[in-house]
């Protein structure tokens, strides 16, 4: 009886603020909505206190534009009716509040321990225990630069844990950062762990300088919320002080430094409760005694990680305008700090003093860190999102958020120490959402569906995007108008409805993409023709087949053929070369090159045709494809054409590690506009750049080969990609075109005239930026902005989305047929030039 008259009082006091306890006991928000609300300044926030005051809503988070509430579920109508009233403007980000809080973090199938031996892996939202035997392994784990330390206790007695990580060097600066201080804000401990996860197992990949910080860490400064948020009250803020009426006080308005001056309330019931003091609290006076014992530690900075709202802000907190004497350079920093994430993700942090960017808020301990300490850098994050999902952010965006609050941190560092920044983002799995043949090592796509949409504006685009930082949906191609996407299997519903409700229309044009994998490429027959070598264009070939065939072209072919290697991949494996010649010293020189992207099988099959085309017909082709010196490279990226075959067939980049994850997009590495728009800083993404132009060996054997033949008389260019049907021409770095633009728009056209002659699909032509999307760094473009080719064309080959990468092995052989019309134009207009 005792147990059950406590949950009917919870019912009683609850209800009225539209939450009631389920049979557990735990808190439900079902039925309520968050709403994002136009802000129209004091209108707004008069109307906002008077309903706070009612109970019929509760504020989430205020920004310059937009307040974000929860409405009771009680008093939807009401609040439609006060808003229309007065003119405001809302929109509905949430239908039920109580179902975002099931599924924000749905527990994933299998053991969460990780295979390094601790409970974290950054696809679920953690329990305090986990989070702390997770510090307690890396202590154990690493002594030598990793120690725990007890620093105090909470209200209820559990204690505040402090991470050390350093290299002890005794001319160390320090920094500080906290997370967790407010209970409902979860992304916070996930982010400051992973956070921990990088300096401990990615320390290698950083600069020297990095191991020159001892980093002080406290995941979680308030454990007894954080784990009531978890047991009973999804939204819970405070801590769990007792005091007369209600529970908690504010941790963030409780620091002594401009305390109780605006933004925090004298109402013990209110989310802002400063406490009756400063530091009245055991989580914050922990903090001031910890530095109070380490004074004499060099400070150099100190963060705090919370969320939500995208900002990155810095003192003061007060609301009338005082600046930091040093605000110019204090900003500075902040808004390197938000162009480094906005490179690594796209996202955008506003950046400003916290007073004056967000909202008045004074007793904080950015300010006190500031104020007291006099510690020049001090910095509070605000992580995603901007409201959609508030506080409730769906564990499946952890690592991508995490990784923001990386780079955050790891810029400012750079800027302190050298005065440069640098870039970081999530660790994507390219194989996320599929499954692995255990008995080949190979990733399947079972169950996974390509769409085709159609973008009607741009802000369906930011859709896509966002279901792509979510994991559900990877892009394969597209344009303005349409977008091809990959659903995972266990999306497939949760994309269906968020189309549905943005009016993205769509058509699934494969149901499941493993099967179209499985039957793309038939299985190997004995391949030996009577020809002597493997080749057949019946089927794809692994690159051992192709660098066969090459050779036997120049043993049997000696007076017309010769191969050469121009270089090794990251992996040592040739990268071959063939040269077609008839010996005559006024030929003009075309080159040719496939294979860039390794799940393009198309491309290489597409060259090596158009190889067997021209050896075994030359003297039935036109004279001015015979008096041409043709230099083919049928694959740029052998590792990960290879890697294509035995791992991932969706494989996009070479092997190269230059970061966190593998590979680079080699068409983002060429040294002509390199690292501008279209390609990423973002280790992690399929458009990322490498570290600088020419980084890899295989973009570095195409420029050093071309520039060491200064004696060719060098005319055109081509590189085959698929897919879309396109003929494509620089500039692809901006939406800009060359001086001559006219020749390759003329060429360009006869070259689609060509293929449908021979019984082609339509191709369209035009400048690569204008006609597909910007992407700096590309191949072509340095071919005609650094090698002056005449003629530089990327053509984008079959079919424009019902198969996309894995277009069948039947259309090989009319695929050629295509691109061998097209190359005979380009010859005729290099003979020409």
């Amino acid at each position: 009886m005792k147990g059950s008259a406590v949950i009917t009082c919870l019912y009683l006091i609850c209800s009225a603020f539209g939450r009631a306890p389920d049979s557990q006991g735990k808190i439900t928000y079902a039925g309520n909505q968050l709403w994002k609300i136009t802000n129209d300044n004091q209108t707004l926030s008069k109307l906002l206190n008077v309903l706070e005051e009612k109970e019929y809503l509760t504020v989430w988070g205020r920004g310059p534009a937009t307040i974000d509430a929860m409405i009771n579920a009680k008093h939807v109508d009401e609040v439609k009716k006060k808003l229309k009233e007065n003119n405001l403007q809302y929109e509905v980000s949430l239908e039920d509040v109580q179902k975002a809080i099931d599924e924000e973090n749905l527990k994933p199938d299998g053991d969460l321990i990780s295979r390094r031996g601790h409970p974290l892996t950054w696809v679920h939202y953690h329990r305090l225990d986990d989070i702390y035997a997770y510090l307690s392994y890396l202590a154990a784990t690493f002594p030598t630069i990793c120690s725990l330390h007890i620093i105090g206790h909470s209200v209820e007695g559990r204690p505040i844990k402090l991470l050390k990580i350093s290299h002890r060097s005794s001319t160390n600066k320090a920094i500080f950062i906290e997370g967790g201080i407010h209970a409902r804000e979860w992304i916070s401990p996930a982010a400051v762990t992973y956070i921990i996860e990088h300096f401990i197992y990615d320390h290698d990949d950083e600069p020297d300088f990095i191991k020159n910080i001892d980093w002080y860490i406290v995941p979680v400064l308030n454990p007894d919320g954080y784990e009531y948020t978890h047991t009973n009250d999804r939204l819970w803020r405070k801590n769990r002080a007792k005091l007369d009426k209600c529970s908690g006080v504010d941790l963030n308005r409780n620091w002594g430094y401009l305390w109780d001056r605006n933004g925090s309330s004298i109402d013990p019931c209110s989310n802002l409760y400063r406490g009756p003091k400063p530091f009245s609290e055991p989580e914050t006076a922990t903090i001031a005694n910890f530095f109070s014992i380490n004074k004499n530690i060099n400070w150099s900075g100190f963060l705090s990680v919370h969320s939500y709202g995208q900002y990155i802000v810095y003192p003061w907190g007060t609301r009338d305008g005082t600046v930091l004497e040093d605000h110019d350079e204090i900003n500075k920093i902040a808004a390197e700090a938000a162009s480094a994430i906005a490179s690594a993700s796209g996202l955008s942090y506003i950046v400003g003093p916290a007073g004056t960017t967000i909202y008045g808020a004074t007793g904080n301990s950015m300010d006190w860190a500031r104020g007291v300490l006099s510690i020049k850098y001090t910095y509070t994050i605000e992580l995603r999102d901007r409201g959609h999902y508030g506080f409730l952010l769906p564990a499946g965006l952890i690592q991508a958020t995490s990784d923001e609050a990386l780079t955050f941190c790891l810029t400012i560092v750079c800027l302190l120490v050298i005065g440069r920044t640098v870039a970081r983002a999530p660790p994507l799995d390219p194989a996320e959402g599929t499954a692995e043949d255990e008995a080949q090592g190979r990733i399947l796509y079972t169950g996974s569906q390509l769409w085709k949409t159609v973008i009607d504006k741009k802000a369906q685009i930011q859709v896509l995007a966002q279901l792509r930082d979510e994991h559900d949906i990877s892009m394969w191609g597209g344009n303005a108008t349409s977008m091809d996407v990959l659903v995972k299997p266990d999306s497939v519903d949760k994309v269906k409805e968020r189309l549905t409700k943005n009016g993205i229309r769509y058509e699934v044009v494969i149901e499941d993409l493993q099967k179209a994998i499985d039957e793309e490429n038939p299985s190997e027959i004995e391949l030996d023709d009577r020809q002597g070598h493997r080749m057949t264009w019946q089927a794809y070939h692994r690159y051992a087949d192709i660098q066969g065939y090459l050779d036997y072209l120049a043993t049997t072919y000696p007076d017309l053929c010769s191969v050469q290697t121009i270089g090794y991949s990251i992996q040592n494996k040739p990268i071959k070369l063939l040269k077609i010649s008839n010996g005559n010293p006024g030929n003009k020189a075309v080159w040719i090159d496939g294979g860039i992207h390794a799940r393009e099988w198309i491309s290489p099959a597409t060259v090596t045709f158009i190889i067997n085309q021209f050896v075994s017909n030359f003297e039935s082709e036109p004279a001015s494809v015979q008096n041409i010196d043709w230099y083919i490279a049928p694959v740029l990226n052998p590792d990960g054409y290879e890697y294509s075959h035995t791992r991932d067939r969706l494989w996009r980049k070479n092997l190269g590690r230059s970061g966190q994850c593998p590979g680079t997009d080699l068409n983002r590495n060429f040294g002509y506009r390199w690292g501008g728009r279209g390609s990423s800083k973002n280790p992690c993404t399929e458009t990322y750049g490498g570290t600088g132009p020419f980084s890899e060996p295989e973009t570095a054997a195409v420029k050093n080969f071309i520039q060491g033949n200064s004696g060719a008389n060098w005319k055109a260019y081509v590189s085959f990609h698929s897919y879309g049907q396109y003929v494509l021409y620089p500039w692809g770095y901006d939406r800009v075109v060359p001086p001559d633009y006219k020749d390759l728009e003329s060429v360009g056209r006869k070259i689609a005239s060509a293929i449908r002659s021979v019984g082609g699909p339509s191709y369209t032509v035009g400048p690569a930026a204008n006609t597909l999307y910007p992407a700096s760094g590309g191949s072509d473009d340095w071919a005609k902005g650094v090698a002056k080719f005449k003629y530089a064309y990327t053509i984008e080959l079959r079919d424009n989305g019902r198969y996309g990468f894995v277009l069948p092995a039947a259309y090989i052989q009319p695929t050629g047929k295509e691109a061998l019309a097209a190359v005979r134009v380009i010859a005729e207009a290099a003979a020409a030039a």
